[in-house]
């Protein structure tokens, strides 16, 4: 029988070297996708979560210390979609309940929140690619808040593990996001 995805079963500490690495954390509060980020020129390593699961208090992408939980890893490349719909993106950030994408000189950011107490909201980025933390955007950007995390399969077809929707953010079986196909979209995150 062929399994699709590969995955690869560790522990999110085991994780936390890969900076920028992508997986799925599972804790008493469900399954969510998270990255290993780090602030520059710091060692300290810890978690952004994208959902679509969130701690009790917690709606959108946010900061936490490394728990001692399950990681489910993807051997699939990961891809990014954006939307194409002019309605989704704008030149000043959202509220701080829609989770978006910024986008800066060529690097794609998931704004989260920074501060650790769910009941403060400090925006931050992380950069997609490297896992890299930043406390604001060096200068400019653009947001777009319809977006989507999808595994790649050999044909070029794309399987969404994580759709958003300004302030809705699901699973893959989640309908509150219309589907974003276009190729021209992608952006390889793995």
């Amino acid at each position: 029988m062929e399994v699709w995805p590969e995955i690869e079963i560790s522990r999110v500490a085991q994780q936390l070297e890969n900076v920028g690495g992508y997986f799925l954390m599972v804790t008493e509060w469900g399954a969510s996708l998270v990255q290993s980020v780090r602030t520059r020129g710091n060692s300290d390593n810890f978690l952004a979560v994208y959902g679509p699961a969130f701690p009790e208090g917690v709606k959108s992408p946010w900061i936490i210390d490394p728990p001692n939980r399950t990681a489910v890893i993807y051997k699939t490349p990961l891809e990014l979609l954006l939307s194409t719909n002019p309605e989704d993106w704008f030149t000043q950030p959202p509220s701080d309940e829609s989770a978006c994408i910024a986008i800066h000189d060529g690097a794609y950011f998931v704004r989260v929140n920074g501060d650790r107490r769910p009941d403060q909201y400090f925006p931050c980025y992380v950069d997609v690619a490297t896992g890299e933390f930043f406390q604001r955007l060096p200068s400019y950007g653009i947001y777009v808040t319809k977006w989507e995390v999808c595994l790649k399969r050999a044909d070029g077809t794309h399987h969404p593990i994580l759709a958003v929707a300004g302030n809705k953010i699901c699973g893959a079986g989640g309908s509150h996001v219309s589907k974003i196909s276009s190729k021209n979209e992608a952006k390889l995150l793995s």
